[in-house]
């Protein structure tokens, strides 16, 4: 494995143990949940500067493509709640249409905060910088 994909990895794991420690304190409300944070907080800590060398990239769209997938999963975890909602309004027993409804609504808004914060850190390329007229 190469470093780049060492580092992709690493993302991976910590975003997917800080949405499971959400869900499981916000689903089921149990302690495992903090411990899956608590673990997600101490591997984020510990491998910042290879976290961090893993947002600084070199390519110039790489910005506008996070902001943009961004922007996809908060439309997805809207629809998902508008959906839901609609669905549900008229079930007496929620049951596991609410639990399915609910897990890709957490998905997608951990992956909208992920890649909003990534987009974020990521700087701006130099030739898309926009620049005033000269004036006469």
């Amino acid at each position: 494995m190469n470093s780049r994909h060492t580092t992709s990895v690493l993302n991976v794991i910590v975003a997917a143990l800080g949405i499971a420690g959400l869900m499981a304190i916000v689903a089921v409300d149990s302690y495992i949940g903090a411990a899956l944070l608590a673990v997600a907080a101490v591997l984020a800590v510990s491998q910042r500067s290879q976290l961090a060398r893993s947002i600084r990239v070199r390519d110039s769209d790489r910005r506008r493509h996070r902001l943009k997938m961004a922007a996809v999963f908060a439309v997805v975890t809207v629809a998902d709640v508008a959906i839901g909602f609609t669905d549900l309004a008229n079930d007496e027993s929620w049951g596991t249409k609410a639990v399915i409804y609910g897990a890709i609504s957490y998905v997608a808004v951990g992956a909208t905060i992920c890649y909003l914060i990534a987009g974020l850190l990521t700087r701006k390329s130099p030739h898309h910088t926009i620049t005033a007229p000269a004036l006469p």
